[in-house]
């Protein structure tokens, strides 16, 4: 009996789209997403990282030179902006891979492997709190449906318990992607290229965590479901800028990692003090200011 070819199109239509769908679901398609308040096991963590101003799909590349350099070490990506709020060619991030996480100690050799090709090294702190998920990274296609599910899902979070949570951080293993954005010590995520004589009266603490919903004065937060509180322009304060670790390793020693970092304190002359009408054993005042 002879098959007719529009029956032949239409089972090939219909593998092709069973094998689409297996394909997404795979990837993560229809995967649960959690999103929560917790600790993160993340932190204080000593990265490589270059950066790029521009729009986020530019930092694949990154991504791959990073991942050839160092292809056993976790990768991790620093968002800085909101792309619903910020124009595509201002948007910052820096990306690299973990060189030491915890107690860990970071190796030297990779260092060194990571300068030598132009990376920098910076400390991220650990938070006391974040807002956090994760997501199964099974294919490259994987990254993609990761953005598009779990980032409305986390604005919506935030947004419905009054929380103030940036930057954006994406780790990615072999077989996880675990979002993160912290809650505290915000400031202290931005590497020295993005770094102001700024902070963000909007940092939230663990008040806001546990339910204290209060706005600083002056602070400006957009709750806009499908935006991460995130405030644009900071306000200026003395704060002082927090250093790279790029030229801050000790090379005499192979296991530690000490960190120089600038002090601001000036100490003044120490000067005798006369009055015109006292003679000099009289009156001599020394002042010290610190």
């Amino acid at each position: 009996m002879e098959i007719r070819h529009e029956y032949i199109l239409l089972g090939l239509a219909c593998a092709f789209l069973i094998t689409v769908l297996l394909y997404l679901g795979v990837s993560g398609l229809f995967s649960s997403i959690v999103i929560r308040t917790a600790e993160t096991k993340y932190g204080p963590m000593v990265i490589a990282y270059k950066t790029i101003t521009g729009p986020y799909n530019q930092v694949g590349a990154l991504y791959t030179d990073s991942y050839c350099l160092l292809p056993k070490r976790e990768q991790i990506g620093i968002y800085y902006d909101d792309p619903n709020a910020v124009s595509p060619k201002e948007l910052r991030c820096a990306v690299g891979p973990i060189l030491s996480n915890g107690d860990e100690q970071p190796v030297k050799e990779e260092m060194e492997l990571m300068r030598s090709h132009g990376w920098k090294i910076f400390h991220i702190p650990k938070p006391s709190y974040t807002v956090t998920t994760t997501f199964p990274f099974r294919t490259t296609f994987s990254i993609f449906i990761a953005i598009y599910r779990v980032y409305p899902r986390l604005g919506k979070y935030i947004a419905e318990h009054s929380l103030c949570a940036y930057p954006a951080i994406e780790v990615y293993t072999d077989n996880e992607i675990t979002f993160i954005m912290p809650l505290s010590r915000q400031e202290d995520f931005y590497v020295s290229e993005f770094q102001e004589e700024s902070i963000s009266v909007a940092t939230t603490e663990m008040g806001s965590v546990m339910g204290d919903k209060e706005t600083t004065a002056g602070s400006t937060r957009n709750e806009d479901d499908d935006l991460f509180l995130k405030p644009k322009t900071p306000l200026r304060s003395n704060r002082p800028m927090r250093p790279s670790l790029d030229d801050s390793v000790d090379d005499d020693d192979d296991d530690e990692l000490d960190v120089d970092e600038s002090q601001d304190n000036s100490i003044g002359d120490e000067n005798g003090v006369q009055n015109g009408d006292v003679s000099e054993s009289e009156s001599e005042v020394s002042i010290s200011a610190a």
